[in-house]
């Protein structure tokens, strides 16, 4: 088996793993159509990343990007990384699920070799795991030492903290709905090891305020661009999936949870958010929410399929700027996306009963959920 082959294998695992334990297969939304919006946005990729790797290797390698996301707060981080192959993949299985040739395999082989190489250097580990679900479930993502003297430093009892938990929970439900019912820049990494056994996970939210997201208030009116907690939990088995969600054993952490922190990293080093900060910070993430939601209500019916493609370039964004990359490169970025969606959304919306992608990876069985390269260059998907 190549080396591209074994990527593409490792991946399509990962990614089995995910679609199973979220559920994906029974996703809905009374407003969104979920899998063509998807579509929108992995085939911005398929059609795109040749130039953008072009333009990322041109001035850093994916090593030097990869490892520029470690840290809190960090950019790509590796939901971001892992998004790489992921909308590569996915817009070829629904091109050889519409009998077409899934893209020049050069470029498969590619991306999955600089997917990897910026995951490993992301992760920071001596090892070859380069996806959580090779490595017991874990994704650390910051030095053990910087989270774990983070909350030496900012801790405080969780007993005595309560606006924590309350402002993080604002903040998910703001970053659902501006990114139109999903995650998107929310995401945990972990675990460390923390004092006496017990275990520290980091919760972040970032690209609040600076993002490609045209609905966003502008100038914005978020006071943060990024928010971050540590957590320290008793035992508590934290694990984490592709696209850093977590689930923990038991499922209710925070009757675990001793000391907690409230930070933003908007200046580089992490500080504490002032109570007049984060009393500020819930006002504004209240009022936009509200705005947001009521504009999305007037979206036309191929917005709320193509609005993805401005998901996917605003997490190939950090990528840029890790690699030095001008504001040409962004604009440039934008028309083609832009093109993407004006090309391919009517296709898109045609499909029926949905885009054969998700019958493929839904109803595949057996070790192969993306279609081996070397089958094609065969003929016989």
């Amino acid at each position: 088996m190549s080396d591209s082959e074994e990527l593409l294998r490792r991946f399509g695992e990962a990614v089995k793993l995910f679609l199973t334990r979220a559920g994906k297969a029974q996703h809905s939304s009374g407003m969104f159509d979920l899998r063509r919006r998807t579509l929108m946005g992995v085939y911005a990729y398929f059609d795109h990343l040749d130039w953008a790797l072009d333009q990322l290797d041109a001035r850093a390698t994916a090593e030097q990007i990869g490892a520029a996301g470690r840290g809190l707060c960090g950019q790509p981080f590796s939901a971001q990384i892992h998004g790489i192959p992921w909308g590569m993949l996915l817009a070829r299985e629904n091109e050889l699920g519409l009998g077409r040739d899934g893209g020049d395999p050069e470029l498969v082989e590619r991306v999955l070799d600089w997917w990897s190489r910026a995951a490993r250097a992301y992760r920071g580990q001596d090892s070859d795991a380069l996806l959580p679900c090779e490595d017991g479930d874990r994704q650390p993502a910051a030095p053990a030492e910087l989270v774990w003297r983070t909350l030496e430093e900012h801790g405080r009892p969780a007993a005595e903290f309560a606006q924590a938990a309350r402002t993080t929970a604002a903040l998910q439900l703001y970053s659902y709905v501006l990114r139109g019912e999903q995650r998107g820049t929310t995401y945990y990494h972990g675990p460390y090891a923390g004092a006496d056994g017990r275990t520290l996970v980091v919760e972040e939210f970032t690209r609040m305020r600076h993002n490609e997201l045209p609905w966003a208030a502008d100038p914005p009116v978020i006071p943060f661009d990024s928010v971050c907690s540590v957590l320290e939990l008793d035992g508590v088995d934290a694990r984490f999936d592709l696209f850093q969600g977590m689930t923990t054993q038991p499922v209710d952490y925070r009757s675990r949870l001793l000391r907690t922190t409230l930070l933003t990293c908007d200046g580089g080093e992490p500080r504490e958010l002032t109570d007049q900060e984060r009393d500020g910070l819930l006002e504004a993430l209240a009022g936009e929410q509200e705005r947001i939601f009521r504009e999305q209500l007037s979206w036309d019916a191929d917005f709320r399929i193509s609005y993805a493609i401005y998901h996917y370039l605003d997490f190939l964004a950090p990528f840029f700027a890790a690699a030095g990359c001008g504001e040409e490169v962004m604009a440039q970025a934008r028309e083609r996306f832009a093109e993407t969606s004006a090309r391919r959304v009517r296709e898109v919306a045609a499909m029926d009963p949905a885009p054969p992608v998700w019958a493929r990876l839904f109803g595949r069985g057996g070790s192969e959920l993306f279609t081996p390269l070397a089958r094609v260059g065969g003929g016989r998907v």
